[in-house]
């Protein structure tokens, strides 16, 4: 008899609406936790300090597609 392993991996993500200094800190323990992490804030600046550190695994345009993505 072959006895055979199944497993099935859960995929965590998180959304995370500002990622300044509360928020990227949020965001860096969540990936480095293994979750991914979409990310929005409107100020480009803030998006750019944070995609600089990889704090985030993608951006979003808006709120709504924080909301939207799984």
């Amino acid at each position: 008899m072959i006895e055979t392993e199944t497993t099935t991996e859960s995929i965590k993500t998180a959304g995370v609406i500002g990622v300044g200094l509360i928020g990227g800190s949020i965001a860096a323990g969540l990936g480095a936790a293994g979750w991914t992490v979409v990310g929005y804030d409107p100020d480009p600046d803030v998006v750019r300090v944070a995609s600089d550190r990889s704090l985030v695994t993608r951006f979003v345009q808006t709120i709504d597609d924080v909301v939207a993505s799984d």
